[in-house]
Parts: C-alpha cells; structure tokens; sequence
C-alpha cells in the first residue's frame, strides 16, 4: 500500500532540510529549502537514492499543493528529477545499439528518456547563464530549470523563450483597456507587450498575487501550464483579476484547457499557426495550432477584436 503523501512528507529527510511541519513553510521558507536543496542535490551519487529523494519531494509537493510555498517544492522535484537523469547517463544512441543501462532499476522507460533529456537542457541552460555572468549559482541553476525544462516554451520546436507577437499584444490591450500584468514574461518580451508589471521565470509568477488586467502566454511544460491556468482561473473567481486574456495551445485534450473553458467567456481560434518571435533566433512557428481565452465582461469586444485573427465562440 502507498504511503499516504502526508505522511511521507513529514518524514522527508533532513538532507533537505524541512521544518518539523511542512504545512506551514511560506514562500520565504521555501525560498531558503530550494537554496539549500540546490546544494544538496549534486552531492547524491547513488540512483536508488535519488530516486527515494524524489520520492520523497513528490510526496511533499501533493502535500503542499495549493500553498504559497508550492512552486518552490516543485523546483525541488525538478532538480532531483534533472540529477536521476544525470546519473542515468546519456541516451542509448549514445552509447551502442541495444545498450541498457544497468542503473535504471525500475524506472519506466519512457520516464528515463524524460529525465535524460531534462538534464541534458538544464546542463544547455546553466551554461548559457553562466556564461551570461549571473553572479548566483542559486538563481542561475532555477532559470535553467525553469527555462531548461520547457517553461516559457514553444512546445516542441526544441527552443524557449518564444514571445507573442505583437499585433496579438494590440488587439489584447484594446480588449481590455490595457494590460496591468503579465505573470509569465520577460525584460524583453514585456519590450513588446508593456505590462505596467510582470514576473520572469526568476521572479516565479506562481508565489505572487495577481492583479487587474492580465495578459498571459503560459510555460508549456507540464505541470507549469497546468499550474498557471488554474491560477488565473482561481484569480479571476476571486475577483482579484478583472480581465484576462491567455493564449495557449489548442490542446483540447488537456484537463488545464478544459478549466479555461469551464471559466472563460469566449475563445478565439486563429487562424493557422502563430509566428512566435525571439530577440536572438529570429521567428518560429509552433507544431500545434493556438487558442485564446477570454475571461471577463466585455465579450462582444473581444469578438469584434479577435475576428481578424480568425474565429470565435462565446463558451
């Protein structure tokens, strides 16, 4: 039988350094286990105790759900997850046709090629901001999980940090009136979208409160995007959101894209494939086609806007 999730993060061990009740860590307490786990977690050599550990943070992060400190357990679980996928070794490709490595254990294979391939981006994701000269190991090594693991993405085209364009950005502020957030963002990319305040992969949109008009292009990697829509959603039910505009995949099979559509008033799906932008390779369009949810008043506005952009239906 599983141990209950609540049990099992109230013996997680001190190598991560937990308060005596993890229920009550806040974000700045979680903020300090995060630190002090980024120095823990590259000390494990053996896979069998990483895999426990993981365990063990995946414990903890069910536990805390729906808390302020929640994100930061997640980042606990992603470093344990990028360092199995270190121990892992490379991809078999890499190594001999029919090799197995003998350190799997009972890992499901297609979950070995996600760790693999998750350490791989963040060791691409930590250099690049190394080489940038980020001055804190700390918030260099998040970036990169954040960033590495496909958050502030266009999914699948093996790139991140892919921006809106900004016709899409117009139409949005004429919509609404203007656009006081944008939870998922950049120094460059609110450039384009001029948001009167936003939060970077580093700031963590997810530990703060959201308020007025939002603008919102999610991070595509599981259980990012499942994260921030439900938090617009829960925002926009609390009234603390007035407004909110998100655009996201077409990934009608997703149970995040269903809650969008349970609270949005209105959906636009454009038309084609969207040509996301970057300040360093230039353009790229997405694999999978777009949807942009409407969550607000001002419906007939957001029809009359978005029908150059192609079709839309009142939810």
């Amino acid at each position: 039988m599983t141990e209950p999730a609540a049990d099992l993060a109230r013996r997680t061990p001190d190598a991560l350094l937990l308060p005596a009740k993890p229920e009550l860590i806040t974000a700045e307490q979680a903020i300090h286990l995060e630190r002090r786990a980024a120095a823990f977690v590259p000390t494990i050599t053996n896979l069998e105790e990483a895999q426990e550990k993981r365990r063990q943070a995946d414990a903890l992060e069910a536990y805390l759900a729906g808390t302020e400190a929640h994100p930061y357990m997640q980042g606990i679980t992603r470093r344990m997850e990028a360092r199995i996928g270190e121990l892992l070794g490379p991809e078999k490709s890499k190594r001999g046709r029919g090799h197995k490595s003998p350190h799997a254990g009972n890992i499901d294979s297609q979950r070995v090629g996600e760790f693999r391939a998750l350490a791989s981006r963040v060791r691409r994701g930590m250099l690049k901001y190394e080489m940038n000269g980020d001055d804190s190991p700390w918030r260099s090594s998040r970036r990169a999980l954040l960033l590495g693991s496909g958050a502030f993405s266009a999914e699948a085209t093996g790139e991140y940090e892919w921006y809106t364009p900004a016709e899409y950005i117009e139409t949005a502020r004429r919509v609404m009136g203007g656009i006081d957030l944008d939870p998922a963002s950049s120094a460059e990319a609110n450039e384009v979208i001029g948001a009167e305040r936003y939060y970077s992969a580093e700031d963590d949109g997810l530990a703060h409160r959201w308020i007025g008009r939002v603008w919102m292009n999610p991070p595509y990697s599981r259980p990012l995007v499942d994260n921030f829509c439900a938090k617009l959603c829960d925002e926009y039910t609390d009234g603390n959101v007035t407004q909110a505009i998100t655009l996201t995949y077409a990934a009608t099979e997703t149970g995040w894209f269903h809650g969008l559509a349970e609270v949005a008033a209105v959906l636009a799906l454009p038309r084609g494939r969207i040509p996301y932008w970057s300040p360093r390779d230039g353009g790229s369009a997405p694999l999978k086609g777009s949807a942009l949810f409407y969550l607000g008043p001002a419906v007939e506005s957001f029809r009359s806007e978005f029908m150059a952009h192609g079709i839309t239906a009142v939810l």
